[in-house]
């Protein structure tokens, strides 16, 4: 049964108040440059509002209903300073992929936040970075030498391309 919307705080609170060792959740960067949690491209399915989440800057999105009356969109920030547990961070993709500075831009918001949760003891050390795109978890890898990743496949091609990926160490995690 559900107790909460996806990605919200409550949601992965409840998760881990049933005996989850961790949580996975979906991070995106608003307009404005703030990681917050939203599995879709669009706000129509979650939030009502026929927008595209990264088009809409934090104020806005901070205000929106996730889901359900009571729920908004939680910024990462606040997601690492309340659940603890194992983090599974997916460094979600628009559809068509990452262009090059897009992957600088999320990083340098999501890093800081993420390195720092993890040394501080308030996540898992075993939480990591995940993503579908290879070169996102490439370039984390390359920023931080600490930083856990791993690589998301579905298909037998995705499969391929990440083995052919040049990165500076082998993955943490194999989804």
């Amino acid at each position: 049964f559900r107790r909460a919307p996806e990605n919200t705080a409550e949601s992965l609170a409840a998760a881990l108040a049933e005996g989850a060792d961790g949580v996975e959740y979906d991070v995106q960067l608003s307009s404005d440059g703030v990681p917050f949690l939203l599995h879709d491209d669009s706000l129509l399915r979650t939030c009502g509002m026929d927008a595209t989440a990264r088009e809409v800057d934090w104020p806005r999105l901070s205000a929106l209903e996730a889901g359900a009356p009571g729920h908004r969109i939680p910024s990462l920030a606040r997601i690492l300073g309340q659940v603890g547990g194992i983090h599974d961070l997916e460094l979600k993709a628009p559809r068509g992929g990452f262009a090059p500075p897009d992957r600088a831009r999320l990083l340098s918001a999501v890093l800081p936040l993420f390195s720092d949760a993890r040394r501080r003891g308030r996540i898992s050390p075993r939480s990591a970075l995940t993503s579908f795109d290879g070169a996102i978890l490439e370039l984390a890898a390359r920023l931080d030498s600490e930083v856990p990743f791993g690589i998301i496949v579905e298909t037998p091609d995705e499969w391929r391309n990440a083995l052919a990926l040049r990165l500076p160490r082998n993955p943490s995690v194999l989804a």
